[in-house]
Parts: C-alpha cells; structure tokens; sequence
C-alpha cells in the first residue's frame, strides 16, 4: 500500500466509478466498510448537478481495496 499523499486527489466522479467497479463491491457494501451512506458514495459517482466531490479519504481507500478478480 502507497502512503496518503493528497496530492493526488481526483475528484472526478468518472474516476470514483472506475474506482467502484474495480473493487467489485456494491454500493453498499463499499459505503459499509467505510461508514458512509450509500447515498453519499452515489453522489460521489454523479456527473450531475447533484453530484458531490470525492474527498480524498474515499479515494484513497477506494484505490488500496482489493481489486475484483475477473
């Protein structure tokens, strides 16, 4: 695992979908593990108006999850 470092931060809604399907986890099950609302992480994915930025916290976990094995 890489060390935090917030310079690194992307938060492109794009990049936390990517970041979701890569893990193969659900919505749910993700938000779980990282105590947040299943709403919230929706919103992190939303291109729209209703769309929120990623804190990096969640990108970070996102991206040192175990990717999903295909």
């Amino acid at each position: 695992m890489t060390p935090p470092d917030a310079a690194q931060h992307n938060p492109d809604p794009n990049y936390c979908a990517a970041l979701i399907a890569r893990s193969g986890l659900d919505t749910p099950a993700i938000a779980k593990l990282f105590a947040i609302s299943a709403r919230s992480l929706r919103a992190y994915k939303d291109t729209g108006p209703n769309g929120l930025p990623m804190p990096y916290l969640v990108q970070f976990g996102l991206e040192n999850l175990p990717k999903a094995k295909t």
